[in-house]
C-alpha cells in the first residue's frame, strides 16, 4: 500500500493506493483556520463540509438536498424540475436523458434535460452525475 499526500487550501488529502494501484481511501485534514472558519460558518458550510468529506472519503451519500437552504432564483422552471426529478435517483443507480424527460411528462426532451444538467450549478449536491446517456456512457 502507498499513501500519497498533498496540500491543498483548506489543509492536506491523503490519498492511500493498494498494490494494484487502485485508489483505497481517501481522507482530509482541515487545517486550523479552516476548522476555526467552519464553527463560525453559516449551519449549512459545517454540513456541507462535513457531507462531502464523507462522500469523497467513504462514498457515503448526502442526506438529502437543502432545497429551502439552496438559491434557485436564477433556475428556470425547467431547470428546478428537472433536479428535483435527478434528487430521486437513489445513490449507486443511474438513469438516462429520456428517463428524466419521460419524468418530467416531455419524452422528447432529453436534450433539454442535458441543457440543464450541464448548467447545474451544484455538481455533487445535485446528482447530475447519475444521469448518462441512452448508451450508459456519462457526457461530459
Amino acid at each position: 500500500m502507498n499513501r500519497h499526500q498533498f496540500q491543498v487550501n483548506l489543509g492536506s488529502v491523503t490519498v492511500t493506493v493498494n498494490h494494484q494501484g487502485l485508489i483505497q481511501q481517501i481522507e482530509w485534514q482541515w487545517t486550523q483556520r479552516v476548522s476555526d472558519q467552519l464553527a463560525l460558518a453559516p449551519p449549512i458550510i459545517p454540513w456541507l463540509t462535513k457531507s462531502f468529506q464523507e462522500y469523497f472519503s467513504h462514498g457515503t451519500p448526502l442526506d438529502g438536498i437543502p432545497w429551502e437552504r439552496i438559491d434557485q432564483d436564477s433556475w428556470t422552471p425547467f431547470q428546478k424540475q428537472v433536479y428535483r426529478v435527478i434528487a430521486s435517483i437513489p445513490h449507486g443507480e443511474t438513469r438516462t436523458y429520456g428517463w428524466v424527460a419521460s419524468r418530467l411528462g416531455i419524452p422528447n426532451a432529453g436534450r433539454a434535460v442535458g441543457q440543464a444538467l450541464r448548467n447545474n450549478p451544484l455538481p455533487i449536491l445535485i446528482p447530475c452525475h447519475r444521469v448518462v446517456r441512452d448508451n450508459g456512457t456519462l457526457c461530459g
